[in-house]
């Protein structure tokens, strides 16, 4: 999605990438290293949060109009944007992007996929509860 706005000359970035966005140990706070094919253990033990610092920062240096991402403190930063968009999906076509998607190893594990689903879906009540305009990406 990113791309394809990039693509139309918006100034889009994913959160994931732009370097504002980490794992973090839930019981030290500190940054973690992602560990791929890690398994429920570590996952359980680890949240992938913005830096609204960071955030803040990077909005005023590059004025992106479109930022794309998810994070588990994502209510954190929602006053920075104008508007929340939620772009939804089934399980099954949400699964099938992961698999397709290049770049990013993320999700391939089974592990990742169930953690992937499960806080995407209370991500998602977060969001429409913020009054996110809600965009169904099946069609």
């Amino acid at each position: 999605m990113v791309q394809r706005l990039s693509e139309k000359d918006l100034a889009a970035v994913d959160m994931d990438t732009m370097g504002v966005a980490m794992w973090q140990s839930k019981t030290t706070g500190e940054p973690s290293e992602w560990i791929p094919d890690a398994g429920d253990e570590w996952h359980n033990g680890h949240d992938w949060i913005v830096s609204a610092d960071k955030l803040d920062h990077y909005m005023a240096e590059y004025n992106p109009q479109v930022i794309a991402g998810l994070a588990a403190n994502q209510s954190e930063v929602f006053d920075r944007f104008d508007r929340l968009i939620l772009l939804t999906c089934s399980e099954k076509t949400f699964l099938r992007r992961i698999e397709q998607r290049v770049g990013n190893r993320y999700g391939k594990d089974n592990s990742e996929r169930s953690r992937i689903l499960r806080t995407y879906k209370a991500m998602e009540r977060e969001m429409i509860g913020h009054g996110a305009i809600v965009v169904d990406t099946d069609g």
